[in-house]
């Protein structure tokens, strides 16, 4: 007697066990007549239908059906009856969250993941007797409408397609997506998409397998995880990071290259001391004290902006100074020297001596009751006003004693 009752105990945990996997109390799991499939709305390389999927508002997305592995014979298809054929499927959805992406709301379901290089078969037989050069999918049902489901209504696309004469190719991924139903987030929150499945419905979920040798075509045994059901959670679309500007705020000595950069799917607006805000296109230059404000805007989905990002840049020349004759040492701010007269040579930096390169110019008086005006206006006596130095032959004879009151002007700027 107890005997019997373990028996009718441990039977009705395997009849338990099968309607919750949704696949035949004995199948074997690791055979290659069994497939486990997933519902999802994830990319990337770390698809999980077990989890929820996450997607932004008015960011387009897909629904897809995926199964671990679609073809499970020998890659010399000796053993085509273990390769996938097809499927049926039926999403439900709530149209409240999501419009249909497609140019065909009537056809909305897109077979053609696998491999956008097939046509489709106009073949009428469920893909049989199709040449082998006419390798196709053959869509044998393929449809949308709205269906009431305990006081709701739901949106419903359907599909029966056929791989006629063809094989999916193989894909080195953990999830093989084999259609998807091309949606567009239109309300945030969560809601929850399923499939028909393990019902006498029509398009309950199906993956049939190629036929044996004089064999109808049968289907495969399946998991299918959390029974059909999957959730998703809308979001609203995060703020692009701040853009980057290079270099950073701050003095600098001469003119400074600015560069902008952003992440992918971004384009990068700035203005400059709060004129009209303009579209970066690349590195520019600034001569002058600037304020730079720049924001990167997203490209897809509700292409939100960045916070602002402020930038302030002083171009302050650095003052000219004089060598002595040896163009090695500094002549300090105050010198005494027996020689008469005395040559000093003039030079933009104080670690070494040069020439006076492009873009600068050095100016001399002797004067000290002259200031200074921009534009300068040269004059050609240091005893009348500002002097500009020649570039080939930067340098001073000294006849007596003096003042001597330079500046060094830098695209503009003067030190």
């Amino acid at each position: 007697m107890k005997m019997k009752r373990f028996l009718t105990f441990v039977m009705s945990i395997i009849m338990l066990a099968s309607s919750l996997s949704g696949i035949s109390a004995f199948a074997d799991t690791n055979g290659k007549d069994w497939r486990m499939v997933g519902i999802h709305a994830q990319t990337g390389d770390n698809i999980a239908p077990d989890k929820p999927s996450k997607l932004y508002y008015n960011e387009p997305a897909n629904i897809y059906l995926s199964v671990d592995k679609p073809n499970k014979g020998n890659p010399d298809r000796s053993e085509a009856h273990y390769d996938l054929n097809g499927f049926s499927v039926k999403f439900y959805y709530d149209d409240a969250f999501f419009d249909l992406n497609t140019k065909t709301p009537d056809k909305p379901i897109d077979y053609k993941i696998p491999d956008k290089n097939l046509s489709d078969s106009t073949d009428n037989e469920m893909g049989e007797n199709v040449p082998s050069e006419g390798a196709s999918y053959y869509p044998h049902r393929h449809g949308a409408y709205t269906e009431e489901i305990n006081g709701k209504q739901y949106q419903v696309a359907y599909a029966t397609v056929l791989y006629s004469g063809s094989w999916l190719p193989e894909k080195d991924v953990k999830w093989y997506d084999i259609c998807a139903l091309p949606i567009i987030p239109k309300l945030t929150g969560t809601t929850e998409v399923y499939v028909e499945y393990g019902t006498t419905d029509e398009y309950s979920l199906e993956l049939y397998s190629k036929n044996k040798p004089g064999e109808t075509t049968k289907n495969f045994d399946l998991t299918v995880i959390n029974g059909g059901r999957h959730t998703i959670i809308i979001e609203d679309q995060p703020k692009p990071p701040a853009p980057i500007v290079t270099p950073k705020q701050g003095t600098y000595p001469e003119k400074q290259t600015i560069t902008i950069s952003a992440e992918a799917n971004c384009e990068i607006y700035y203005s400059l001391n709060g004129a009209a805000e303009q579209k970066y296109t690349g590195p520019f230059d600034i001569t002058t004290d600037t304020t730079l404000v720049c924001y990167a805007k997203s490209t897809v989905g509700e292409m939100r902006e960045s916070d602002r990002v402020i930038c302030e840049y002083k171009i302050s020349a650095q003052r000219p100074y004089l060598f002595k004759s040896d163009k090695l040492n500094l002549v300090p701010d105050r010198y005494d020297t027996e020689t008469n007269p005395y040559k000093v040579y003039f030079s933009d930096t104080s670690d070494q001596f040069r020439t006076i390169p492009d873009g600068i110019e050095i100016y001399y008086t002797f004067r000290k009751d002259i200031g200074l005006t921009n534009p300068i206006q040269p004059a050609t006596s240091p005893d009348d006003g500002w002097v500009q130095v020649a570039k080939r032959m930067p340098e001073l004879n000294v006849e007596s004693p003096c003042t001597v009151r330079m500046f060094t002007d830098k695209y503009g700027v003067y030190s």
